[in-house]
């Protein structure tokens, strides 16, 4: 396998991951707008009992799961195209080191150790698959913040109670106490 394909391979996957996340980023906005829309119908009628489990209205957790997912397989397979760059270019300059040891040889001089390190050209390739990489890895970030966001958000609603169930509640302790005959104040009805 040539560094050529493996790059481009490499770009191929990065591309195929970024227009998944596109697409899973353009159908979490669709379903926020039409699920809004469908939050303010039903709380137009039900009032706040009608906000206690948006999120999962709103299908975000399963979203946002599959924007995580798909980043960290685009990191992995940036990660993989500098591990492939790297290794190319150490075989590339061993190589280099053989032909030039075969030389000095045939000179009758001593052989060189070392090879030379990484050159501008694989250090131009890995920039930009590093690059690509780190944003990547930021999309990751955000994606994880959100999800423990909502996790969080999730968890409060759970523990704060309805303010309209309370009220109900009230009320109905109340209405008991209001048909019980009020105390008569006159001397004669004791």
């Amino acid at each position: 396998h040539s560094l050529k394909d493996a790059l481009q391979k490499s770009y191929t996957a990065m591309e195929a991951n970024i227009s998944v996340m596109r697409h899973r980023l353009s159908e979490l906005k669709g379903q926020i707008i039409n699920g809004c829309r469908n939050i303010l119908a039903d709380f137009r009628e039900r009032g706040t009992v009608a906000l206690n489990g948006i999120t999962q209205f709103l299908h975000v957790r399963p979203v946002l799961e599959s924007i995580q997912s798909a980043a960290e397989k685009s990191m992995q397979a940036s990660n993989r195209a500098v591990a492939r760059i790297d290794a190319f270019s150490t075989e590339y300059h061993e190589m280099g080191r053989h032909f030039k040891n075969m030389g000095r040889t045939l000179q009758g001089k001593p052989a060189e150790t070392d090879a030379k390190e990484n050159g501008k050209i694989a250090r131009v390739f890995k920039g930009a698959f590093k690059v690509e990489g780190a944003l990547i890895s930021s999309i990751n970030r955000n994606a994880e913040w959100a999800l423990n966001t909502l996790a969080r958000l999730e968890q409060t609603t759970e523990r704060r109670p309805s303010v309209l169930e309370a009220m109900r509640e009230q009320v109905a302790k109340t209405e008991p106490a209001k048909k019980q005959p009020a105390p008569s104040h006159d001397k004669e009805s004791r």
